[in-house]
């Protein structure tokens, strides 16, 4: 069963996206995503994810995730709405403050 609350949630126009970001994401084709986001070891990239998941599923929101090695690489939209909204905005920023607790490194991004 889906969540309503994707159900109900508006995409945002791109200003209000470029507004929004949380350090480390951009803006791309109706979606929000990462830079590499670098762990010292590939362990340390699975435990973030792992975390992630946990955080993901409690939000009902889900990134798409691309690991290589010591690098973790974050998408997120709302399918539903077709594009970003306030809920892939609350996901970044919850998704940033996971990386800090952990001891991972956002690069910085051109937005």
């Amino acid at each position: 069963m889906k969540d309503k609350r994707c159900f109900d949630e508006k995409r945002l126009s791109q200003a209000q996206v470029k507004e929004s970001l949380p350090a480390g994401w951009r803006a791309k084709r109706g979606l929000i995503e990462t830079g590499p986001l670098d762990f010292p070891t590939f362990p340390a990239a699975i435990r973030f994810v792992v975390r992630l998941a946990t955080v993901a599923e409690k939000e009902n929101h889900h990134p798409e995730i691309m690991i290589s090695w010591k690098r973790v690489t974050l998408q997120l939209t709302t399918h539903d709405a077709g594009g970003v909204t306030r809920l892939d905005i609350r996901m970044a920023r919850l998704t940033n403050s996971l990386l800090r607790s952990l001891g991972g490194r956002l690069r910085r991004l051109n937005k």
